[in-house]
């Protein structure tokens, strides 16, 4: 019997389409969100926005334990 693993549609490393898919937003929230907190995970290299999915998850994560509180 073969055992299935779900298919992650996601590279490791993300543009900003697919940065905004993967968390859920429109490009203008992004691209806010890239501006207004400094703590936003991305890297520019060469003139072109890169994000790694662990990071956007554990920024989310951090973002979300800060205001449960």
């Amino acid at each position: 019997m073969k055992t299935y693993k779900p298919v992650d549609p996601f590279p490791a490393v993300l543009n900003k389409q697919q940065a905004s898919k993967f968390l859920g937003c429109g490009r203008a929230t992004l691209d806010k969100w890239i501006k207004e907190y400094d703590d936003f995970p991305v890297a520019v290299i060469g003139g072109s926005y890169r994000f790694t999915k662990s990071d956007l998850e554990q920024w989310v994560k951090s973002r979300s334990q800060k205001h449960s509180h």
